[in-house]
């Protein structure tokens, strides 16, 4: 997904110019972050390590210093609500249909429905 469209989708701000372009996928776990993805930093010891495994955007809602400045550090007002904001974009261009159940109509569901 291209940078400024990612940007845009989770009304975020651009904090310096990365020398990236796109990035692969969005993630907020450690363990999962690879090369070319956005990852959603609560701290900078996170961020570092995100750095460290390949991420090419840091995504937060407070300022951190920049220690890469040739990836895109992205700063939102409000980490939850940018995260259900690309969720929700994910969900439209993919035409994902989701259901909430409480706890016990989901334990229900999930004994009924197999597929």
């Amino acid at each position: 997904m291209h940078l400024d469209n990612f940007v845009d989708i989770i009304s975020g701000k651009i904090l310096n110019s990365p020398c990236i372009s796109s990035i692969n996928k969005l993630t907020s776990k450690l363990e999962r972050v690879q090369i070319g993805d956005a990852f959603i930093a609560k701290n900078k010891d996170d961020a570092k390590e995100a750095l460290n495994r390949g991420a090419y955007a840091i995504i937060t809602d407070t300022y951190m210093d920049m220690i890469d400045d040739e990836v895109a550090w992205i700063l939102t007002s409000d980490i939850e609500i940018s995260i259900l904001k690309f969720i929700k974009y994910i969900k439209l261009i993919n035409s994902i249909e989701i259901v909430f159940f409480d706890e016990i109509s989901f334990l229900l569901a999930k004994n009924i429905i197999r597929d």
